[in-house]
């Protein structure tokens, strides 16, 4: 991933539990857990799911908690 892409911003969601919490009903249709999803994850912003490696102008840098 290079700088600026989703993989790396504050506003993709990525962890299965993230995911099952913040869409309504995932955990009922299926599983955030499942391999078909791969590393597609949330945008927040956009409110779509796309790929680590794409990116918007919505990017905000992610930093860990210290």
């Amino acid at each position: 991933m290079t700088k600026g892409t989703c993989g790396l911003c504050r506003h993709f969601v990525v962890r299965p539990a993230d995911l099952e919490r913040d869409v309504a009903g995932l955990g009922i249709l299926s599983s955030a857990y499942g391999s078909v999803r791969a590393d597609t994850g949330l945008c927040r912003v956009s409110e779509m799911f796309c790929r680590p490696d794409h990116g918007c102008a919505g990017f905000e840098a992610w930093l860990p908690q210290k």
